[in-house]
């Protein structure tokens, strides 16, 4: 009620700011096999979203996320397997459903190009300008138009408000999205994206940087089919620098690149390493072929989602094992991660994790 009253306080003629993501829902997708329930591990924006799982068959979900949608307004999923078996989940496909209140998205969990069933971490988040204007930078894009050379009118949010423009190279499996703005302008951050499309396939980040004219960030997709039908490969792209994942700057957040496949246990690039609290740097630890663990340090809780992608010029992928939280030590938490050649074999490989933690 003081909130209500303060507000109603303020001048008329100050314009309402939209926070990042101002609808935003993470779940974790824990019951592979089971027909329909509401996930334990849900946490969205708002008390009325309600994130439900349904299991259509095997390796097929359908996850209704109510009162999450609004016409007009495109959001963007973002989606990675928790399995310790060489299986990826992508998005098979994503839309506002008749009532126009509830987003649907669509998972597809595959051995290779076998449907199998899995857990996964989803996280669903759509904004609207102007942005708040909170330090670091925040962007997302969904590629619905994968064949065009260049394209300029891609669903997404950029928190600096300038143009999303993604260009593909003809005759390669390599995508090229620009956020423009001063913010998006340094080496840092994390970027994480999803696979989406109605056949097998994977995406990985290949590589993210600076561009100065104009200042902006480049971040590239590459992306593989793992069949034969003529499907170009569409993908979500989430890009944060000193953001959560959702766009804000509230929580527990953080997130790393790990850059050193072979090494036992290392500090990863202070530039791409940031914990919720600055006096940490998170951790990695390689404990055999593919398999690492990544120690998050700083203040963290529970509900928490986590989402990975396979970094480099490469058809290998990555899927999160597990994940654990212990806010009264350090490391707060930890999170298991495997990486997979293309043959799905466990194979050293670069890759960026996110977390957050509202």
């Amino acid at each position: 009620m003081f909130l209500a009253a303060l507000l109603l306080m303020l001048p008329a003629a100050v314009p309402a700011r939209a926070a990042e993501a101002a609808v935003w829902v993470f779940l974790y997708a824990d019951r592979e096999s089971q027909g329909s329930y509401t996930p334990a591990n849900q946490t969205a924006s708002r008390g009325h979203i309600q994130a439900t799982v349904a299991r259509h068959g095997t390796g097929g979900y359908t996850v209704n996320l109510a009162n999450a949608g609004a016409p007009g307004v495109t959001g963007v999923p973002v989606v990675t397997a928790v399995d310790d078996a060489g299986v990826h989940c992508q998005l098979a496909s994503f839309y506002l459903a008749d009532d126009e209140t509830t987003e649907v998205v669509e998972v597809a969990c595959y051995a290779g190009t076998v449907p199998t069933d899995s857990r996964f971490t989803l996280s669903y988040f759509r904004s609207t300008p102007p942005d708040s204007g909170a330090p670091g930078a925040y962007g997302y894009v969904f590629d619905n138009q994968p064949a065009a050379t260049t394209y300029s009118g891609a669903p997404g949010y950029n928190s600096a408000g300038g143009p999303l423009t993604i260009h593909h190279a003809a005759g390669t499996n390599i995508w090229t999205v620009r956020f423009a703005g001063r913010a998006f302008d340094n080496i840092g951050g994390n970027v994480q994206v999803s696979a989406v499309g109605i056949v097998p396939m994977r995406c990985s980040v290949y590589q993210w940087y600076p561009v100065s004219n104009p200042p902006g960030v480049d971040a590239q997709v590459r992306c593989d089919r793992l069949s034969t039908p003529a499907y170009t490969p569409q993908w979500t792209l989430a890009y944060t620098h000193d953001r959560s994942i959702v766009g804000g700057t509230s929580g527990f957040f953080g997130y790393l690149q790990a850059n050193q496949p072979g090494s036992a246990f290392y500090v990863p690039d202070p530039g791409r390493n940031r914990a919720a609290d600055p006096a940490y740097v998170h951790t990695v630890t390689r404990s055999n072929p593919g398999r690492y663990q990544a120690q998050v340090y700083g203040p963290l809780k529970e509900p928490m989602t986590a989402h990975v992608s396979v970094n480099g010029d490469t058809g290998n992928f990555c899927d999160i094992g597990s994940w654990s939280v212990t806010p009264s030590t350090q490391p707060a938490g930890r999170v298991d991660i495997t990486c997979y050649n293309a043959a799905g074999v466990p194979a050293d490989s670069w890759f960026s994790l996110n977390y957050f933690s509202p």
